[in-house]
């Protein structure tokens, strides 16, 4: 009996022990978590650091900027495409020329040998379809190159050369038009942007002051309110609360702008502390 009493306190000292090892490691846990928590951003004093700070992390302007970027390197896409289509169309148009001009050839050939009886009439006939078909698929690529330039049909023949097709292209192309109205409306939005977030910043920079001007105003009232109560220059009532609340609406103000401040200057995330710091600190733990 006594040696079960005794092995039953063992076992109780056991658990506790265990119990009070993990207690301590989960305080050390919480400590270690509690000094490497993130602290966040201040928010600068002056109008110049928010500005600064608002058109460089301000994510209406950085959405705005990337807007400005696509808008760059659609425009370079559509323009790298329209020139591979125009060397592409400009090669086909030679290409063409000689099959007409080979088959024409051919043709008038086997007009004369037809003319003494030497060939068929079918066969004639199969020369010169031959030569239709080959100056339909010319003007099928003279149709495709007057689209590549952007310039009407009816003005004439496209010029003969393809680097003078394709300054005419880069001027007058549809989809190079496109991606330039593109360019251009991006590169205005971001002005837009740009002006806003620093209209906004410049009065919420005053607002902000303001309110923290109304919050010392109401802090120095409630405490003069106090001092006088403590010298029995009036007497303590309900007053009281409402210097109190006072306080707290300019208080809740304030922190509404800073909000508000942290969006425009892109300062939502938080600063942790860097590895270089954390190690630091370990070693001099």
């Amino acid at each position: 009996m006594v040696a079960r009493k005794r092995y039953t306190l063992i076992i109780l000292a056991a658990v506790l022990a265990v119990a009070a090892s993990f207690a301590r490691s989960e305080q050390e846990e919480a400590k270690g978590q509690k000094e490497k928590a993130p602290t966040l951003r201040e928010i600068p004093s002056s109008l110049e650091e928010m500005l600064i700070s608002a058109l460089r992390s301000n994510p209406d302007i950085l959405v705005a900027e990337a807007d400005l970027v696509q808008a760059r390197a659609k425009l370079k896409q559509v323009r790298l495409k329209i020139s591979h289509a125009l060397l592409e169309a400009t090669l086909q148009r030679k290409l063409c020329v000689s099959i007409v001009e080979s088959t024409t050839t051919e043709y008038e050939r086997m007009k004369i040998r037809a003319a003494k009886g030497m060939v068929s009439s079918d066969t004639l006939a199969e020369a010169r379809q031959a030569v239709m078909a080959a100056e339909a698929a010319f003007s099928e690529t003279e149709a495709m190159i007057h689209a590549l330039i952007g310039i009407d049909p009816s003005t004439g023949k496209p010029p003969e050369s393809y680097e003078q097709m394709l300054t005419l292209a880069l001027r007058s192309n549809g989809e190079i038009a496109l991606a330039e109205s593109d360019l251009v409306r991006m590169d205005a939005r971001l002005n837009q942007v740009r002006l806003r977030v620093t209209e906004e910043v410049t009065v919420t920079h005053q607002m902000r002051r303001v309110k923290q001007n109304a919050v010392a105003i109401a802090k120095s009232y409630q405490a003069e309110m106090r001092e006088r109560v403590a010298q029995g220059l009036i007497r303590k009532s309900y007053e009281e609360l409402e210097w109190l609340q006072g306080v707290i609406e300019a208080e809740a103000e304030v922190i509404q702008i800073d909000a508000r401040i942290r969006y425009l200057l892109g300062l939502g995330g938080a600063v942790r502390s860097s590895k270089k710091e954390e190690s630091g600190s370990t070693s001099t733990k």
